[in-house]
């Protein structure tokens, strides 16, 4: 097992022993989720890229209801098994459906396909980011493709405060957040 999947799952640990209740995880995820927001009226948005977040990551779900309830365009991704992530505009939760990994997903219809990524901003998720931006994800190099095929759009991180370290182990592929 190489450095990073060492890595990974020290952080899963770490991340899945953070709250001793769920009221205290809701309370941290509803600070990340006012915090965006706040951030979020300074800067031209035209599309909202965020994942839909499963099992102990940061929780998305409120703020997708938010962002669409406001007026948003909000995208989604969508993985496939080569390697490639494309995003999908929805105009609700209940357009998703559970993929073979149990996370929530957006059909493949080219109708929604997101093509233009102009004032386009990504939320990110990752196990733990470093000060730089730089971030330890899930192995599968989904974003970090993703976030080089498309620089010129703003990124930003979402992780609990106590998973950013002064640095994390980088390899010449990753992509950091702005």
């Amino acid at each position: 097992m190489d450095s990073k999947s060492i890595l990974r799952k020290q952080y899963k640990l770490r991340r899945a022993s953070l709250f001793v209740s769920d009221a205290d995880k809701k309370k941290a995820d509803d600070a990340i989720k006012e915090y965006f927001i706040s951030l979020k009226k300074s800067h031209n948005i035209s599309v909202f890229l965020i994942y839909v977040s499963f099992r102990d990551e940061v929780d998305t779900k409120e703020l997708i209801e938010y962002l669409l309830n406001s007026g948003g365009k909000v995208a989604v991704p969508r993985c496939y098994d080569n390697g490639r992530m494309e995003f999908f505009v929805i105009s609700s939760l209940e357009n998703l459906r559970t993929s073979a990994y149990g996370i929530l997903e957006p059909e493949d219809d080219e109708r929604f396909r997101v093509t233009d990524f102009e004032n386009s901003l990504c939320i990110v998720p990752g196990l733990a980011f470093d000060s730089n931006g730089m971030r330890i994800g899930y192995g599968g190099g989904y974003y970090d493709r993703f976030l080089e095929k498309h620089e010129n759009m703003i990124s930003v991180g979402f992780c609990y405060d106590s998973l950013i370290e002064k640095s994390v182990l980088t390899e010449k592929h990753d992509r950091k957040v702005d």
